[in-house]
């Protein structure tokens, strides 16, 4: 023999009707549904649903413009200083509510206030010496700027819209500046070739020959002859792109770059570039 179910009492604090207490929950979703902010709760009786609904009157009493009926709110047109929760679908409720009270408030949260950086004289000498385009080395003791002065030297060459290359010395240190290896930009790989060796894995092993050619002809005072083209069929032409367009190179832990392979990069600035200065440039 089946069991009787156990009745319930559904009380409305807020709805259509106003506060309400009912006994049937057909009629108790006909208050709530599609009501923006509806709030209500079940009972086991109907004392409990009186208590509850006439101690939410004295904290929660509704204005007497929510007790007339009005248009639902837009899923996006829900006011951002009060968020609340309610139980309402395109199809309306189906299924009783439970014991929880529905009633949950969010207060706007203001975002935090971006702090300003200001560097100090000794940052501002140094970020307007790599304006000027002067080669740099900078180092201190830990909390003293260094990343910081960093990042500002890669925001004014985005600004400017300078063409730059961030890198470091190890995989690690790479990644907490966003940049890439140093070996992995100049197509170097490990860097155990001699340095004309590494400008023909970049150019093309016939291309620099022939280029070192071309330059003693014409320091010789004769004219250039033959082939001047950038790049052959065992060139990185990608690699050579970003040599020959990088105005500012930034070098993150070099100290850890061994001497001889600085001085090879340098002779590759210098060959890549066709420019005797130091680098290239």
């Amino acid at each position: 023999m089946p069991k009787a179910g156990r009745s319930k009492w559904y009380a409305v604090r807020r709805g259509w009707n106003g506060p309400q207490i009912y006994n049937n929950w057909e009629e108790a979703k006909s208050n709530v549904s599609r009501f923006s902010g509806a709030v209500f709760k079940s009972f086991l009786s109907r004392s409990q649903a009186e208590e509850w609904l006439h101690a939410g009157m004295d904290i929660d009493a509704p204005l007497a413009n929510d007790m007339l009926p009005t248009a639902p709110h837009p899923r996006n047109s829900v006011p951002r200083e009060t968020i609340k929760a309610s139980l309402t679908s395109p199809s309306g409720l189906s299924t009783p509510p439970g014991d929880l009270e529905m009633d949950v408030s969010v207060e706007p949260s203001e975002p935090p206030p971006v702090p300003t950086i200001k560097l100090s004289p000794e940052q501002e000498h140094v970020l307007k010496l790599v304006k000027s385009g002067t080669s740099v080395f900078f180092t201190g003791s830990a909390g003293t700027g260094k990343s910081v002065l960093l990042r500002e030297i890669i925001q004014w060459c985005k600004d400017v819209d300078r063409k730059f290359a961030v890198t470091a010395s190890t995989g690690i240190a790479a990644v907490n500046i966003g940049g890439c290896t140093l070996h992995s930009w100049a197509g170097i790989a490990l860097g155990k070739e001699t340095a004309e060796k590494l400008v023909g894995k970049i150019i093309g092993q016939d291309k620099w020959r022939r280029t070192k050619e071309r330059q003693a002809r014409i320091e010789q005072g004769l004219p250039p002859e033959g082939y001047d083209s950038d790049y052959d069929d065992k060139s990185n032409p990608k690699t050579l792109k970003r040599w020959r367009q990088c105005r500012t190179l930034i070098i993150d832990e070099i100290s850890m770059i061994d001497g001889k392979l600085f001085d090879k990069l340098e002779f590759i600035g210098r060959a890549l570039r066709r420019n005797p200065k130091p680098f290239g440039v």
